[in-house]
């Protein structure tokens, strides 16, 4: 169990860097999701609500660790595992709350105070890229290979394999789900860790082309320009690497059935959360490094992005009918989000909802 609770703490710890660095990697333009002009960008009401975000990141990072480290240590995650599953939860319900919460007080200062009275805006400018990043097909192919060759090296050893077949192993690393031993079965793992792959690539490529096709102008176009096409190029750079750790926890699923021992299991649970977290924070440290290289200039040059916040639920997500695209930038963060006011996105805020419920249960019930 020692190796399951490292590895929830460490995802809760990444969990919360990643909320804590929302604002340093979002345009200075949209502290907390709420669209400023861009000489209110320091006003000392919008600092202090980063300020107050930062807090609440880090005392719900640390309350998140220290349930998971006493259910470990009282002996409940033992017989109920999916206990910690539901304190990351909260943690996450928790941090929407304060997202909600602690942006109110921009908000109000910027109606009070008419931010954006005689302002002069731009919404999205469409922009041929000079230069289109590449994408990491290396990573990609090797992360194919790995299953294709991991999927050969079991079914060569297919007469070693126990029937039946454990397909699940619990929190201890004891098998607690088995099924018949078929080809079809033992080769699952390899046909959903490929689907993932895919998932990814795809996942990479559009969100690289949206990016780079539709820049948000926000007082300085060539800095706009610049940090977005750039920050298409980090976001192909990492998911690579991301796509490769997929493929390599899959490949461990499909071998781990002829390995005895539930320590291997343990402990590859933890060697896969580990390195994906590594990646995670890898990639948010980039981002940090690279918004701070593109500072914006003191006197804007260009207009100011508009004043859309009704378009943005929350200042996370947004719903507009009127606009026909699927896909738009995100507002807090970098890559891409979904128009929940589009008919398909609609459809997977549904399927999203009934997913997170699904979860839910799940972690109540284990």
């Amino acid at each position: 169990m020692l190796a399951y609770t490292v590895s929830m703490i460490l995802m809760t710890v990444v969990l919360g860097l990643a909320f804590w660095a929302t604002p340093a990697i979002s345009r200075d333009t949209l502290p907390l999701g709420v669209s400023v002009p861009a000489e209110r960008v320091r006003d000392p009401v919008v600092l202090r609500a980063i300020r107050t975000w930062h807090g609440c990141c880090l005392v719900g990072a640390a309350v998140a660790v220290a349930a998971i480290a006493l259910l470990h240590l009282s002996g409940i995650s033992a017989s109920r595992p999916g206990l910690p599953g539901i304190v990351m939860l909260a943690q996450l319900g928790t941090a929407f709350a304060s997202w909600t919460v602690v942006r109110l007080p921009i908000i109000e200062v910027k109606r009070q105070e008419g931010w954006y009275k005689g302002k002069r805006v731009r919404k999205l400018a469409t922009i041929a890229a000079t230069e289109e990043p590449a994408n990491s097909v290396a990573w990609y192919v090797v992360s194919v290979l790995l299953l294709l060759v991991a999927a050969v090296f079991v079914l060569l050893r297919y007469d070693a394999l126990p029937d039946p077949l454990p397909i699940h192993w619990g929190a201890d690393g004891t098998v607690d789900g088995w099924a018949r031993r078929s080809p079809l079965q033992v080769l699952l793992p390899a046909a959903i860790g490929l689907g993932l792959v895919a998932v990814v690539a795809w996942c990479a490529r559009v969100t690289r082309l949206r990016l780079v096709q539709t820049t948000p102008v926000d007082g300085d176009r060539g800095r706009a320009q610049r940090l977005t096409t750039t920050q298409a190029l980090l976001i192909t750079r990492a998911m690579g690497p991301l796509a490769l750790a997929t493929s390599t926890s899959f490949a461990g699923i499909l071998v781990l059935p002829l390995m005895k021992p539930p320590t291997a299991a343990r402990w590859w649970l933890a060697v896969t959360v580990t390195v994906t977290c590594l990646l995670i924070l890898w990639m948010i440290a980039d981002l940090i490094r690279l918004s701070r290289r593109f500072t914006r200039r003191l006197m804007p040059v260009d207009a100011d992005s508009p004043d859309d916040d009704e378009l943005w639920l929350g200042g996370l997500f947004y719903v507009n009918r009127a606009d026909p695209s699927l896909l738009v930038p995100k507002r807090a963060g970098v890559g891409v989000d979904l128009n929940y006011g589009h008919p398909v996105g609609r459809a997977l805020a549904v399927f999203i909802l009934i997913d997170l419920i699904i979860t839910v249960g799940v972690c109540i019930l284990a």
